[in-house]
């Protein structure tokens, strides 16, 4: 028996032999949501694939790289083949839908195949293909696109840029800004033309 005084009051702690006082357990965080992510996203015929990654989302928002355990497909290999793993061949024209699975939790991902710019004399705009894997890997990260017109000028400050998602990420003259965790698409208009491409904002380092 151990007696303690705290203002002015008495405590008393007894311990009974035998007896053990157990904290409560938190219940572990349990896998809530498939998300899919690009790496490189320009999504027209010029582009020869597109290759995607998955992760995991548990109830704490906890992202867990679970590409190769992942199973993928497409629903139309006709316009999105899958090639190997996560990697997808563009092959034609279309809407498609990239199917994933793990876990027992399944995702849909929609891709809309656009013709070859340069199929048209001369192309109106283009957005760049060079989009790295890892460019916006934390909130708040920054990565520059750049529109080309048909004399091969750079109009990022006059052509209009549009953000699928901006809860995903936001778009000013090119400068795509990371918001939150995912995949939208990044749309550029000019002259009467359109580009779109696919930019994801990556849970952190890898």
């Amino acid at each position: 028996m151990f007696r303690g005084r705290l203002l002015n009051l008495v405590v008393l702690s007894i311990a009974a032999s035998g007896c053990t006082a157990t904290a409560p357990v938190a219940p572990s965080a349990v896998p809530a949501r498939l998300v899919l992510l690009v790496n490189g996203g320009v999504t027209r015929l010029d582009n020869a694939s597109l290759q995607f990654n998955a992760y995991l989302a548990d109830s704490d928002d906890v992202y867990t790289n679970v590409t190769n355990t992942t199973q993928w497909s497409s629903s139309n290999p006709s316009i999105l083949q899958l090639f190997s793993e996560n990697l997808f061949l563009i092959r034609a024209q279309g809407t498609v839908s990239i199917l994933a699975t793990n876990q027992g939790i399944a995702t849909v991902f929609p891709v809309t195949v656009a013709p070859q710019p340069f199929l048209t004399t001369p192309p109106p705009v283009h957005v760049n293909p060079f989009i790295v894997q890892g460019d916006l890997n934390a909130l708040g990260h920054t990565m520059t696109l750049n529109a080309i017109d048909s004399q091969f000028n750079n109009v990022n400050k006059t052509a209009t840029w549009t953000s699928g998602d901006a809860s995903i990420a936001t778009v000013l003259q090119g400068v795509v800004t990371a918001v939150g965790i995912g995949t939208t698409t990044i749309t550029v208009a000019f002259g009467g033309g359109v580009d779109v491409c696919l930019v994801s904002v990556y849970p952190g380092p890898r």
